[in-house]
C-alpha cells in the first residue's frame, strides 16, 4: 500500500510539473496591406508615359596601355619635350620615358593587347620614314 501511495505521488508530481511547463501560445498578428482602389480609369491616352526599355549603354572598361611605340630617344630632355610637343600637334598621344641609361624615349601610340602592338609596329615600320621605330614594354613602377 505503501509503495501504491508513492507512486501515486510520483505520477501527481510529475503530471503538474509537465502541465505547468506548457508553452504560451503566441499572438498572431497578420499584417494587411492597404491596396488603392480604382473605381474609374483616370488616365487619359494623351498622359501615358512609356518607361524607356532599352538596353543600357556599357561603358567599355579601360585597360592601361603596357606597349608603346617609341618614335625616338635623346640624352637632352628639353629635345624629348621638343619632339613631345611635335607629336602631340601632330594628334598623337605622346609620352616620355625615362631609361635607366637617363635617356628620354618618346612614345607617339600605345597598346593595351601585346599583338596588336606587334602588328601595328610592323605597318610602322613598312613606311619610308618610321622604319626605326621600336617597341617599349615599361617596368611597373615607370
Amino acid at each position: 500500500m505503501r509503495r501504491f501511495i508513492s507512486i501515486l505521488a510520483l505520477i501527481v508530481i510529475l503530471g503538474v510539473s509537465f502541465t505547468s511547463c506548457k508553452q504560451k501560445k503566441r499572438k498572431v498578428v497578420k499584417k494587411v496591406k492597404k491596396v488603392a482602389v480604382i473605381e474609374h480609369d483616370t488616365i487619359q491616352p494623351d498622359s501615358v508615359t512609356y518607361e524607356d526599355k532599352s538596353e543600357p549603354v556599357v561603358e567599355p572598361v579601360s585597360v592601361p596601355n603596357k606597349y608603346f611605340l617609341i618614335a625616338a630617344s635623346f640624352e637632352s630632355k628639353k629635345n624629348a619635350e621638343e619632339m613631345l610637343n611635335k607629336l602631340t600637334d601632330l594628334g598623337y598621344s605622346s609620352r616620355i620615358f625615362i631609361s635607366e641609361d637617363n635617356d628620354y624615349r618618346v612614345s607617339y601610340m600605345g597598346f593595351s593587347d601585346r599583338e596588336e602592338a606587334f602588328k601595328k609596329l610592323a605597318e610602322e615600320r613598312a613606311k619610308a620614314d618610321t622604319e626605326n621605330v621600336w617597341i617599349h614594354i615599361p617596368k611597373i613602377n615607370e
